[in-house]
């Protein structure tokens, strides 16, 4: 199995790291495991771009820039805002340094042009091979129901209504029976609900993004670029209008972040957390259902994650390259190098033709990576 190294530069509005910096990390982990493919980004002020295209296409490794779609959006592009079912502005989460989690209309043929225009005003010079789309999604529940049941702009309410979908009819069930949007069955990786016109809305939902999704993704390949998505683990991806099976059409691979030890954003005990505790208080046990489902006593555990990769592989086009922490991030994630042994292990096993370790190399990664080794990397 190969990898994929995974490379944030920083934010839009962060300063990058030293360009000497990220050039030694990333021959030194050559040394250790071999050249790999990259997945760099997002900022727009980093020299290092260059020198790593550089470095990377010198070992004929390819090199995929990474950029967010509907969040973490730079202010003065201006992006139609999203608002949640009460017809209130959907607000950010300050849960990470320099990431609000501050989502946009999906739906805004405005936003859905952004990432193009942020590759052809900055990065349309560089010979990058492809394009890492993240936050190809609506938000989670980490900020609760409001949060996630969005957006309600006129727009989408268009798009909802077009497809058989009853507005007032699904502002009411969110505010009087919200427990009608926890899911009661699996349906290949689609969640199904027992209510139909839930099951319509979360269905219109996710075809807001997959639209999108089209879009974009044929804009970058007609610029000449391969595309790959960045997804929720299949646990929660549908949740928040992640159609996998229907994105993979469009991508050369598809990432599911399989995030099993991240308590932030992405990663499963978090996302599962927040899941649980919208529906707390409609009496609705969300996360056990989740588990009755997918016939898991514990979602985050290394069987379940092979059960959903395992589903992947049966139901998507793309290649399914699964994305594992290598990072350590003390009290976010406290990573150790028999994690990571398990996981390389685990998606060796399963045939995947490379994995892609997430989601920063930069991170206090060394120690970690010593873990691929007893997972049968050499070199390490």
């Amino acid at each position: 199995m190969d990898y994929i190294l995974q490379i944030m530069l920083g934010t839009f509005t962060q300063k990058p790291p030293d360009t000497k910096k990220v050039l030694r990390t990333l021959q030194q982990t050559y040394k250790r495991i071999g050249p790999q493919d990259i997945i760099v980004g997002w900022t727009t002020e980093s020299e290092s771009y260059q020198q790593i295209l550089d470095l990377v296409h010198g070992n004929g490794k390819k090199v995929w820039l990474w950029l967010p779609v509907f969040s973490e959006l730079p202010g003065d592009l201006n992006p139609d805002p999203a608002y949640n079912y009460s017809g209130e502005l959907q607000e950010g989460l300050e849960i990470l340094p320099n990431e609000d989690f501050r989502f946009v209309c999906p739906s805004s043929p405005h936003n859905q042009m952004l990432s193009l225009r942020l590759f052809d005003q900055y990065f349309s010079s560089l010979s990058f091979d492809g394009v890492f789309l993240d936050k190809i999604r609506h938000a989670s529940f980490a900020g609760g129901l409001k949060h996630v049941f969005g957006c309600f702009c006129p727009s989408c309410q268009k798009n909802y209504v077009e497809a058989g979908v009853d507005i007032e009819q699904i502002q009411h069930l969110l505010k009087e029976h919200p427990n009608a949007f926890c899911p009661s069955a699996l349906d290949r990786l689609r969640y199904r609900f027992d209510h139909p016109a839930v099951d319509r809305f979360y269905r219109a939902k996710a075809d807001i993004i997959t639209d999108a999704a089209e879009k974009i993704a044929t804009g970058f390949q007609d610029r000449g670029l391969m595309v790959a998505f960045d997804v929720f683990a299949p646990a929660v991806a549908y949740l928040m209008g992640q159609d996998i099976e229907r994105l993979s059409k469009e991508a050369s691979f598809i990432k599911p972040m399989m995030y099993r030890i991240t308590h932030a954003p992405a990663g499963l005990p978090f996302e599962l957390e927040n899941f649980g505790q919208a529906f707390a208080s409609a009496g609705c046990e969300a996360v056990s259902i989740l588990q009755r489902i997918w016939k898991q006593e514990d979602l985050c555990s290394a069987d379940a994650a092979d059960e959903q990769i395992s589903r992947l592989q049966d139901n998507c086009t793309a290649s399914i390259y699964p994305g594992y922490e290598i990072n350590g991030i003390p009290g976010v994630c406290d990573n150790t190098p028999d994690y990571v042994a398990e996981c390389a292990e685990h998606y060796s096993k399963l045939g995947v033709g490379k994995s892609v370790l997430s989601w920063n190399l930069l991170a206090k990664t060394d120690k970690n990576i010593s873990g691929l080794r007893k997972a049968g990397q050499p070199n390490t």
